[in-house]
């Protein structure tokens, strides 16, 4: 009996053996590689799915932006006097001595000469950058004023007897009537002219001042546009050779006059009924006018690859200056499309057309809104190895449009289908536009 009792006690304290353990880390061991494989997708997953929430959070931002900047396009841009804003804005500016329209919102298809003289890197400039793989993308720019000029009320341009050989249109030099109060040499002036034509609108000029003499009895009021080396800074400007001549063909494109028509000493008189205001903008290193542009461009991250993003800059639209330094507004944008709203205070949108169609069918004075669609992509491609993307993205046009279709669908690159795209689209009033007296 006693004999027995150890080999129970050993039977009984028996533990695992060593194949049962090996088996038991082996399954072990494949339960935490599971749980990690698991885990690691869905951090991926989680990654992929903040990444393209981010991405449609920024570009909502980036409309919004876009949004605030459209309602303020053509703000007080001609003055503070409501009922008599320019319906057509001209401008020498800075684009290489070219007649230019100053307009409250305008778009071109990338690349487009902006109205600046700044060298800025190739990668942040929207001059030097144009969309990859054929697809279509703008600049988009708007003009608005910063502060409201308060200088300047009406003139009456005259001569006495014939007018002089350098008088408008071919010349520079407006004898007047009176000299608005605070008007200096060097400034900017705006020249307005009311009911051009009895069209009912109003042309404006944007002129330098380069030339104020004091007023006497031999010498008459008067204010011309020519080279200035005296100034701080000097004034050279394409007035010295080009006169007012050169905005003719501008006038013409704007349907305001008829084909080989030309602007004559009447123009500027006011008559038969019109009314002419000359208005000081103040100094063009200084001026209210600002341009603000946005375009689409490939960034550079610190791991030596690139992603595209929308940029915005900030331009004084009379030297042409930049403000400070472009931003990158919202990462992930691939396109940037506007299409114009345009119809009378009367009809409100009859249609949607692209900015070149604007200026083509002469409707710049018209616009009422502006669309915007943005295209945007995640930065990261989605986990799934074997996910695509549509080869085409559709981008849904407002209508009625100048048929259109899909050209402004996105295609999407060789090799960029692993990421995920979305378009956000919306519709800004152009607040001036619908503040103007006239149609």
């Amino acid at each position: 009996m006693s004999d027995t009792q150890p080999s129970v006690k050993r039977r009984l304290q028996r533990g695992l053996s060593l194949v049962e353990l090996m088996v038991a880390l082996v399954i072990g061991l494949i339960f935490s590689l599971a749980v990690l494989v698991v885990q690691s997708s869905l951090t991926k997953q989680n990654v992929v799915m903040s990444d393209a929430m981010q991405r449609d959070s920024q570009t909502r931002a980036a409309l919004d932006l876009i949004t605030r900047d459209l309602s303020n396009a053509g703000y007080f841009q001609n003055g503070p006097n409501l009922d008599n804003q320019c319906y057509l804005t001209l401008s020498y500016g800075v684009n290489g001595g070219n007649a230019t329209v100053v307009a409250p919102a305008a778009a071109a298809s990338e690349p487009s000469a902006l109205p600046t003289t700044s060298t800025l890197s190739a990668q942040t400039d929207p001059n030097l950058y144009t969309p990859p793989n054929g697809n279509t993308s703008v600049v988009l720019t708007m003009t608005m004023a910063t502060s409201t000029p308060q200088t300047g009320g009406p003139v009456k341009v005259i001569f006495p007897g014939q007018s002089p050989p350098n008088a408008p249109p071919n010349g520079t030099n407006l004898v007047l009537s009176q000299i608005p109060a605070g008007a200096k040499a060097g400034d900017t002036g705006l020249l307005r002219l009311q009911d051009f034509r009895s069209s009912n609108k109003t042309v404006c000029f944007q002129i330098p001042l380069s030339h104020i003499p004091a007023q006497s009895s031999t010498q008459p009021y008067s204010v011309d546009s020519l080279n200035n080396a005296s100034l701080t800074p000097p004034i050279n400007t394409p007035f010295q050779t080009k006169g007012y001549t050169g905005f003719q063909n501008a006038l013409i494109s704007a349907g305001l006059l008829p084909k080989g028509g030309q602007l004559g000493f009447g123009d500027f008189n006011g008559g038969p009924a019109g009314t002419v205001t000359l208005t000081d903008l103040g100094p063009p290193a200084q001026q209210n006018l600002q341009t603000v542009a946005y375009w689409v461009t490939n960034q550079s991250n610190s791991a030596g690859g690139q992603f595209p993003a929308l940029m915005r800059a900030v331009i004084n639209a009379q030297t042409g200056a930049v403000v400070g330094q472009p931003v990158a507004v919202s990462a992930g944008v691939v396109s940037l499309i506007a299409l114009f709203g345009v119809g009378t205070s009367a009809s409100g949108v009859t249609q949607y057309l692209t900015g070149k169609d604007v200026q083509a069918q002469n409707q710049l004075g018209n616009i009422r809104s502006v669309w915007i669609a943005l295209v945007s992509r995640s930065l990261q491609p989605d986990v799934n190895t074997q996910y695509q993307s549509p080869a085409t993205i559709a981008v849904t046009l407002p209508t009625p449009n100048n048929s259109y279709g899909h050209a402004f669908d996105y295609q999407v690159p060789a090799g960029a289908r692993g990421y995920h795209y979305s378009v956000i689209s919306t519709e800004v009033a152009v607040r001036n536009a619908l503040w103007m007296s006239t149609p």
